[in-house]
């Protein structure tokens, strides 16, 4: 299952993400949730300004120091409505946390 959890700050910016896993849908090559959450995570991350952190290997993606703008907001908030969309098409192979802390 891959897992996918988004830190925001109180100002309901999205500040980190880290999503991780194997979909296991169907075999490699042919997972199409696999796919989905690959090519909107990578092209997600692409874009985003201001030297975030990016950590990737096989299946896992960290991404941290995400500057409050308006291009991040609404591509990270693009990306996590995106993933949940996916989740609930396939909930047994995708899940999708958010969690808020109290700092800006």
């Amino acid at each position: 299952m891959i897992k996918a959890t988004f830190q925001l700050n109180k100002n309901n910016q999205i500040t980190s993400y880290r999503i991780s896993g194997h979909a296991l849908f169907l075999p490699k090559g042919m997972d199409i949730v696999c796919a989905g959450v690959s090519a909107l995570t990578i092209a997600i991350t692409n874009e985003l300004r201001n030297d975030v952190s990016v950590d990737h290997d096989n299946g896992f993606i960290s991404v941290g120091d995400i500057q409050s703008s308006l291009v991040n907001t609404t591509l990270t908030h693009t990306l996590l409505s995106g993933l949940r969309s996916i989740a609930e098409q396939y909930p047994d192979n995708l899940t999708v946390e958010q969690l808020t802390s109290l700092e800006a």
